[in-house]
């Protein structure tokens, strides 16, 4: 099976960036074990000022966040994926968008010749199919890196719909520059 990586489109410029977002959220909420910690908070963030924000379905950083029409596509796919409301606020525009944190399984499936920068970043990604074969989306656990993956399937699904600022990154069982 082909898996993809789900990235943000960094041609598009002037996306929402969020601010603040690891003093109201912080990485350990992120955890798996932590998940119902978020059921009662309100996620609301600020978004860095500069003009007029380009529509995109998807944030990769600093947390992904998908628009409302990605969920639901994620949900078809994925029943079980644990999604939260964010809303990002634009307070020079007065305007107010909902975007939902994601938070896909979180999955041990790095292969052996997997590669490691010195400094603990990934060098090299390599992935373990067997593992993966389950999944339709998934968090690659193991890595300093967010990385998200998708299958083949989901991935066609995505490229038929009309979204913005999504890119998707073919990583193969075999060894793949990352």
């Amino acid at each position: 099976m082909e898996y993809f990586i789900l990235k943000q489109d960094q041609r598009l410029i002037n996306t929402a960036q969020p601010q603040q977002v690891s003093r109201l959220l912080p990485p350990e909420l992120l955890l798996p074990e932590r998940h119902g910690a978020l059921d009662d908070m309100n996620l609301y963030f600020t978004v860095q000022k500069g003009g007029l924000m380009e529509p995109t379905d998807y944030i990769q950083h600093p947390v992904p966040l998908m628009s409302d029409a990605m969920r639901k596509l994620l949900i078809l796919w994925e029943p079980s994926i644990r999604s939260y409301p964010v809303t990002l606020n634009d307070t020079e525009l007065i305007e107010h968008k909902l975007y939902w944190l994601v938070l896909p399984p979180l999955v041990q499936a790095l292969a052996e010749e997997t590669s490691f920068y010195p400094d603990g970043s990934l060098k090299q990604l390599v992935l373990n199919n067997e593992q993966l074969r389950n999944y339709t989306v998934c968090q690659l656990a193991g890595i300093r890196e967010r990385i998200i993956l998708v299958n083949l399937g989901l991935a066609e699904s995505i490229l038929r719909r009309d979204y913005d600022g999504i890119c998707l990154e073919r990583i193969g069982a075999s060894a793949q520059v990352y």
